[in-house]
This record gives structure tokens, C-alpha cells and sequence, in this order.
């Protein structure tokens, strides 16, 4: 296998990887690994983080999809039917794949993990899909139902699904105390994701729940950029000589001083 098989010379730039991957499918009352042409997407407006699996004698129609927004954990595991095989854990399932060489599951699980935990790109809106639920919170803003959420460097907004329309809802990242993503045991289409916000919001202080099938990314891309914003305003407001900063940018917070206890002195026998 040359390099042009293992790799998707193509023009999309959503096209992160690709080559052959083993996936395991039910037949009857056994586990099957079959062989498919498998290409890593990047979100877009075409779709979100996704692992397509496509007929390796067509290479374009997509027979499985395996969205990315919701992986909890992907790790290596062993098989007693196949060699080079890895597991991904969504919300809803587990999904078992095999490489063909132990050098190609190796690049995969790079790619993977570099798609799913790798920092945001400065400057990119990303946007989801999501479903306002009413409360308490929620209710003197007139709002509720299916929206469009979209997170930028420094805030988070809802607009409104069909024409793109900014609501009411809008506040900057470091008035956001913590995201919570909860899992439905009865629904598996989709999970809960809530929003808490603190008083300096222009929200106010509030609890703004949501339904979608990207709790996890969304989660995860408001906590990195939080600590994004929160480390350029720690080193805006503290000297250099103070931080030990170099003449690069590179900022490094210091480690807290850890008191030592005393240690009581040992008692004759």
C-alpha cells in the first residue's frame, strides 16, 4: 500500500485522514469485522467532527457514520478475532474498529485524538445545532425551542435556526461559570447540555439548559477558551518580572507554594 492509498489526495479541506479501517457489524448472532474505506472529516457546514465508512470500491457514498462531537474516550483494545484494534465511546454506544498495520493504528489514533482534544482554532465561529428548553431562566427572554449556537473567541450567542438571526441570548465567555452535560438513559438521540452564567451577565445569573447532540464538544470548547481568556487576563494584569515570563510568549503560571507541616518529635520509649 502506497502512500496516495493511505492517504485522501483531495481538495476538501475537511478531510483530515483516511484509509482502510476493519469495523465490527452484528451478523446474525455474531461480530464480523469488515473491511471499509474510512475518511476523518473535520466540522464544517456540511457536518460536524464525523468518521466516515464507505464501500472501498466507491470511496464517496458514506454506508456508516460515526460522529465525533459526542466520543467520550477512544483507547486500544484486544481481540480475539483481529489484530490492531481500537474502540470509541460515544454517549450512545461503543463503536469497534481495526487498523491493518500497527503503523497505521498508530496514525490513526494521532489523527483522532488531535481532532477530538486539540485546541480550537483562533478565530473560527464554531456553531450547533441546539434546542432552548424553557425554565425560569429562559422565560423572561421570550426564548425556547430550536436555535443555532454559536461560540467565537470571546462569547457565546443563540440565532435563530432558519434565517440566522441574532436573539437575545448573548454573553461573553468569562461571565460563564461552568458548563454540564448530563446523558438521557431513556433517549439516546440526543443529551442535555447546561449553561450556567454568573451575575455580571448581561443574562444575569441563570441556568440555560439545551438539547443537542454535541454536549460534550460544546462543553469542551467553552471550558478551553474560558481558560484561554482567563490566562491572557492573568498576564495582562501581572508584571512580566512577577510571572518569570521569558522574552517569548509562552506564559506559565506559577506553582503555588505548598506549606510544610511541622513533624512532631519522636517521644523516648
Amino acid at each position: 500500500m502506497n502512500e496516495r492509498d493511505v492517504h485522501l489526495q483531495a481538495e476538501d479541506s475537511t478531510v483530515v485522514f483516511s484509509g482502510l479501517l476493519y469495523y465490527k457489524q452484528r451478523a446474525r448472532l455474531t461480530a464480523v469485522y469488515r473491511m471499509f474505506w474510512a475518511v476523518l472529516r473535520r466540522g464544517s457546514c456540511t457536518g460536524p467532527n464525523r468518521l466516515e465508512l464507505c464501500d472501498p470500491n466507491q470511496q464517496t457514498t458514506p454506508v456508516h457514520t460515526i460522529p465525533m462531537t459526542d466520543t467520550l474516550h477512544i483507547a486500544t483494545r484486544r481481540a480475539k478475532s483481529q489484530k490492531y484494534t481500537f474502540q470509541i465511546l460515544t454517549t450512545s454506544t461503543k463503536h469497534h474498529l481495526a487498523a491493518v498495520t500497527n503503523e497505521q493504528l498508530s496514525l490513526w489514533l494521532k489523527h483522532i485524538k488531535t481532532l477530538l482534544y486539540g485546541p480550537p482554532q483562533p478565530g473560527v465561529v464554531y456553531e450547533f445545532p441546539v434546542y432552548l428548553m424553557r425554565n425560569s431562566d429562559s422565560d423572561p427572554l421570550q426564548l425556547g425551542g430550536q436555535y443555532a449556537l454559536r461560540i467565537s473567541d470571546d462569547s457565546v450567542y443563540l440565532v435563530t435556526a432558519d434565517s440566522y438571526i441574532p436573539t437575545r441570548f448573548s454573553t461573553r465567555l468569562q461571565c460563564i461559570m461552568r458548563t454540564r452535560y448530563m446523558f438521557h438513559k431513556q433517549k439516546t438521540s440526543f443529551n442535555v447540555l447546561a449553561i450556567h452564567t454568573c451575575s455580571t451577565s448581561r443574562l444575569g445569573e441563570g441556568r440555560f439548559v439545551f438539547q443537542t447532540t454535541s454536549a460534550v464538544a460544546i462543553s469542551r470548547l467553552i471550558d478551553h477558551r474560558v481558560k484561554l481568556l482567563r490566562g491572557d487576563q492573568l498576564k495582562r494584569s501581572l508584571p512580566s518580572a512577577s510571572l518569570g515570563l521569558n522574552d517569548s510568549n509562552d506564559y506559565k503560571a506559577p506553582t503555588p507554594s505548598i506549606p510544610i507541616r511541622p513533624t512532631r518529635p519522636s517521644l523516648p520509649r
